[in-house]
């Protein structure tokens, strides 16, 4: 790493191993690297400084609040439909799909599956793109406690 005289300039040997990084930049033409690899400092640099990361309860709460509502949502137009549904498992499947469908629209990053035809198991695997936890979503709507049985 050299630094011109004025301190207006630097110059940086630069050895990338991520290979996701190596993507990024072989897709930059050569002769605006310097320029763009740049700008992503200065943006990587601006979203680590006024990045907050949170577990309190009220953020986890804000986080999921799209969610919450298509949820509210679903349960209205249900509780309109579920009476000409004969069987639980069919309001289930049709509670499943819909949930489904949401998670997939508001966590478009993570990935989705529908495992709700194995037995004894969950309904939807939930998995995070940046730590790539697995994550099981169990559902139920009960307009009382679920049963400890149910969970």
């Amino acid at each position: 790493m050299s630094t011109s005289p004025s301190a207006k300039e630097m110059t940086l040997k630069l050895t990338l191993k991520d290979t996701r990084a190596i993507e990024i930049v072989k897709g930059i033409p050569v002769k605006h690297r310097d320029e763009v690899i740049e700008k992503y400092l200065i943006l990587g640099e601006m979203v680590v400084s006024h990045a907050t990361i949170g577990t309190r309860k009220e953020t986890v709460e804000e986080f999921f609040s799209p969610l919450r509502t298509d949820i509210e949502m679903i349960r209205q137009q249900l509780s309109l439909i579920v009476p000409t549904i004969a069987t639980p498992a069919k309001k289930g499947q049709i509670t499943v799909e819909t949930i489904f469908n949401s998670l997939k629209e508001h966590f478009m990053d993570d990935s989705f599956e529908d495992v709700s035809r194995i037995g004894k198991y969950a309904d939807i695997l939930a998995t995070t793109s940046d730590t790539e936890t697995p994550i099981l979503i169990e559902l139920k709507d009960y307009s009382g406690t679920v049963p400890m049985e149910e969970v």
